[in-house]
């Protein structure tokens, strides 16, 4: 029942799991610390992208207790940070973490077209670090 399942095209059924892998990192060490995952079940009911960000917020929910929340940063990628995901980030600023999710310009056009006004304007100023652990 915890099984998701794929039907191929010649009949044969697939089954595997899927899994959020969250990790504790630190940009001055090596090593990372596993966490508990959370499991996408077939119940979550959602499309398997919808189905992460289902996972993420029990994840959250779960376990938010077990960290001083406001010195949690939360990395994602686009799939977090898309206008249909607003309540992904209402949960983290809930459970007073930080957050920062990419986004890319297919999804955020209008954040990229004010972006590059900025940058035309010469209002955009970047830093570069280059930091090696070994």
């Amino acid at each position: 029942s915890q099984c998701n399942h794929r039907t191929h095209q010649n009949g044969k059924m697939s089954y595997f799991h899927s899994a959020i892998l969250p990790v504790i990192i630190s940009p001055d060490q090596l090593e990372v610390i596993s966490l508990a995952p959370e499991f996408m079940t077939p119940q979550d009911g959602h499309e398997n992208q919808d189905c992460e960000v289902a996972g993420a917020k029990r994840w959250i929910d779960l376990h938010k207790q077990d960290f001083n929340v406001d010195s949690v940063t939360l990395l994602g990628d686009d799939l977090y940070s898309r206008y249909s995901r607003q309540p992904m980030c209402e949960t983290v600023v809930a459970s007073k973490m930080n957050f920062i999710f990419n986004c890319l310009p297919s999804s955020h056009p209008t954040l990229y077209e004010w972006l590059e006004s900025l940058e035309r304007l010469g209002e955009i100023k970047a830093i570069s670090l280059t930091k090696r652990l070994f």
